[in-house]
């Protein structure tokens, strides 16, 4: 091996721990937000934002003083740093949610995956501009895509495709950031037979990743009820009816607590208790016909969780027989027989399936690979 392949090995190490660092944070960060909202819901949001503020600013001020060292190409350098800027913050209004707290964390993704791919490029300079710059958006990539993996594995994240999209967005001015301020050699005899194995093995890896991602976090079934209509489930039927009759042996010993952030979610727990959800709001706007059909699903297919004590109130999520008699007589006669459950309909998707989204990852990373 050449001397500057090892020193190229060397300089991965740094990326490498901050894309390991990410990863770690993801439960963490769930328990941290808990904790600084309980103190003060106003300074998580002004804490975050000043971190994010005084971040971007010594990045700009930095990135000025270097570019100003290089003997020509200022002014496309320092064009790119304001595109950058510019695409950062059209990312932001772009997946901005309206929502103080949860655009405060996007703000903290930005940053994160913007540094990321900015210290994979500065590593993978001795390969070319091009293919360091590919191979550090392929590479930031397939760390958001394992982040959002173990945000959907922990109870006190949430982890979904949408978020996927603003990482991948937020390695845009990494890219820039970098083709910006740093030195770009020539490549040696050695980088570009590199560089072509690299970047389809890459890839390659990023497509059986993001195919297990989706199967795990989105892909589920819609399931027919002969009483309601149909309802979304991670679960196909046979998987629901045995994950309740396992929860009603196991619960009754001994009830769910409050989930630790270290824990793996239980699914059928969460599914059912978006469910509860959605029954409590219906009722509460005086949606008798949704709050019932909610209701029975629940006690169908989830009843177990009827019993748990929700870990905000301290009550069971069973309705009182007063409370079920009530909302059975201020129910509408006779109910539509095509109700679709709306709850999950943004989480779980039912096209494409399964197998046609295995058989094209498949498909696409032998091709690439070959």
């Amino acid at each position: 091996m050449s001397a500057t392949r090892a020193t190229l090995l060397r300089a991965l190490a740094a990326p490498l721990v901050l894309a390991l660092a990410i990863l770690a944070a993801a439960p963490m960060l769930g328990a941290l937000r808990d904790l600084l909202l309980a103190w003060s819901p106003t300074a998580f949001v002004r804490l975050l934002a000043a971190g994010f503020l005084a971040a971007v600013g010594g990045v700009l001020l930095l990135s000025v003083a270097r570019v100003r060292r290089f003997p020509g190409g200022r002014f496309a350098r320092l064009a790119a740093l304001a595109l950058a800027l510019a695409v950062a913050a059209l990312l932001l209004t772009a997946f901005g949610t309206g929502q103080a707290q949860v655009d405060a964390v996007e703000r903290a993704h930005l940053l994160a995956y913007g540094l990321l791919t900015f210290a994979l490029a500065r590593a993978l300079a001795p390969l070319g501009r091009g293919p360091a710059l590919a191979l550090a958006a392929l590479g930031a990539t397939l760390v958001a895509v394992l982040d959002e993996w173990l945000q959907w594995l922990v109870p006190s994240r949430v982890g979904e495709a949408r978020d996927i999209l603003l990482n991948v967005g937020s390695t845009l001015p990494g890219l820039l950031w970098a083709g910006a301020t740093l030195r770009w050699p020539a490549p040696e005899a050695w980088a570009r037979p590199l560089a072509r194995r690299a970047l389809p093995i890459a890839v390659a890896a990023l497509t059986l990743t993001f195919a297990a991602f989706l199967d795990c976090a989105h892909l589920g079934h819609r399931l027919a009820d002969p009483e309601i209509g149909s309802f979304l489930s991670f679960f196909d039927a046979d998987e629901l009816a045995r994950a309740r009759a396992e929860r009603e042996r196991r619960w009754r010993e001994r009830p769910p607590e409050r989930p630790s952030p270290w824990g793996r979610e239980d699914y059928f727990l969460t599914e059912a208790t978006w469910r509860v959800q959605h029954r409590n709001a219906a009722l509460a706007q005086g949606d008798f016909a949704t709050a019932w059909r909610e209701n029975r699903l629940l006690e169908r297919h989830y009843d177990p969780v009827l019993d748990v004590r929700s870990f905000r109130s301290g009550e069971p999520h069973r309705w009182p027989d007063w409370q079920r008699a009530e909302v059975d007589r201020r129910r509408p006669e006779p109910l539509e027989a095509t109700y679709a459950s709306p709850v999950l309909a943004r989480r779980i998707w039912t096209r494409p399936g399964r197998g046609a989204v295995w058989t094209a990852a498949a498909l696409a990373a032998a091709a690439l690979l070959a």
